[in-house]
């Protein structure tokens, strides 16, 4: 499979069955910052529950 200069996959089409099988792999860095914004949210969410349950 060729690739053009942004790395967009080239294909020639033929006459007949076509069958293309793209494929998007999420970098790793993406998978850590989810995690640790998904953290985050529930930590500040927690916090907020406590702080309001403190003053009643």
């Amino acid at each position: 499979m060729k690739q053009n200069t942004i790395t967009q996959s080239i294909i020639k089409a033929r006459k007949g069955k076509i069958a293309a099988s793209l494929q998007f792999m999420t970098p790793i860095w993406f998978k850590v910052l989810l995690v640790i914004s998904i953290l985050g949210w529930i930590e500040l969410i927690v916090y907020g529950i406590l702080c309001k349950t403190k003053k009643n």
